[in-house]
């Protein structure tokens, strides 16, 4: 019997297929940098979990991150400097772990993997910047998955309270 997580070597349980970047984009004014000691500076994460359905195993996994550092003056509510970056990762979980597993593996072990990967695309991105590499903070995968829950939840009663009345019962 195989114990999710169980082992010497935690990736053992995932197979990374491959990891890259999707999208960077940054947005500054001409001449402008990201600022890292602002105060004005806001870190937003979001991810999807994409099944394979013909092999429950095989998933992709989707993180991004938005950095945004918000003008201080409250007259101007554009962003100073907004930097965005997608990665993907693709990934299989091991066939010695169990079927019930699988979901957990993917939700905490595919999704770590992601995580880790942006953390050191975003250091690597920052390098070239005039302050040197940044790491990003630590990220509590336990809340990133209750916000997704929560704003999922909002979504599915947006959708029933939009439906047409032929629809409704």
């Amino acid at each position: 019997m195989h114990n999710l997580f169980d082992n010497d070597f935690f990736n053992n349980d995932i197979l990374i297929e491959s990891q890259y970047v999707k999208i960077i984009h940054l947005q500054t004014p001409l001449g402008g940098d990201i600022n890292f000691e602002s105060d004005n500076i806001e870190l937003i994460y979001n991810y999807d979990i994409l099944d394979n359905k013909e092999n429950i195993r095989n998933h992709v996994v989707l993180v991004e991150l938005s950095l945004i550092e918000k003008s201080s003056s409250e007259k101007d509510t554009n962003p100073k400097v907004a930097l965005s970056i997608v990665v993907e990762g693709i990934y299989n979980v091991n066939s010695n772990v169990e079927e019930k597993d699988i979901k957990y593996a993917k939700h905490f072990a595919s999704l770590n993997l992601t995580i880790n990967y942006l953390r050191t695309v975003f250091f690597n991105i920052t390098s070239l910047t005039a302050n040197g590499g940044k790491f990003l903070p630590l990220i509590n995968i336990n809340e990133l998955h209750q916000k997704r829950n929560e704003e999922q939840k909002k979504r599915k009663v947006k959708t029933l309270k939009s439906k047409p009345k032929s629809l409704k019962k």
